[in-house]
């Protein structure tokens, strides 16, 4: 994940003035953006002032196809081999150099010389090389979205502790209800 960008600079996301946080998304790939409030005018009526919006799009694309394009032209010019040494060490590679967002993601450096590395190596037939980099693509997407699984997990049992919260107060109050005065029986319910 990308670092954290804000406003105070110190990696921690500032409240907006009214208490808030603000939504923040650190990299996303947009093919089509819109935004639809179907509520509207309704949801904005009742406000005294207008929202404050402030949108900060960042196109710097990796430039991945052209790179990848490079490589792909040496391997037609002067054969697989010739491209052993930008695979092996691609933060030494001429080539990897050229494109700095592309070197600078770990995963996608990784995919790429993996992938190289196989078709240097010959070993693999051209089908089975798309099934291994589409498996290896996939086992990249769950991996990435195991953190929000784990936090959905816990979302989903916290309605339990509550129940569990609340069926505890009862049997703590219920204890007391003949013999307590009303003041402690009224502390043990809240």
């Amino acid at each position: 994940m990308s670092d954290l960008n804000d406003s105070n600079g110190n990696g921690t996301a500032s409240r907006e003035p009214s208490g808030q946080p603000p939504l923040v998304v650190h990299s996303q790939y947009v093919r089509d953006l819109s935004f639809e409030n179907p509520n509207a005018p309704a949801s904005l009526a009742g406000q005294k002032e207008a929202p404050k919006i402030e949108v900060k799009l960042d196109v710097g694309a990796r430039r991945l196809q052209e790179q990848i394009y490079e490589l792909l032209l040496k391997i037609r010019r002067e054969g697989t081999m010739s491209i052993e040494d930008h695979i092996e060490n691609p933060k030494d590679s001429a080539i990897f150099q050229k494109y700095p967002k592309v070197a600078a993601d770990d995963h996608i450096l990784a995919f790429i010389t993996d992938c190289l590395r196989l078709m240097v190596g010959g070993n693999m037939n051209p089908h089975e090389l798309e099934s291994l980099l589409e498996y290896e693509l996939e086992t990249h997407h769950q991996e990435a979205l195991e953190p929000a699984h784990s936090i959905q997990k816990v979302a989903d049992a916290l309605p339990g502790f509550g129940i569990v919260a609340a069926v505890l107060g009862i049997i703590i109050t219920m204890s007391i209800v003949g013999t307590a005065p009303p003041a402690e029986i009224g502390e043990k319910v809240a």
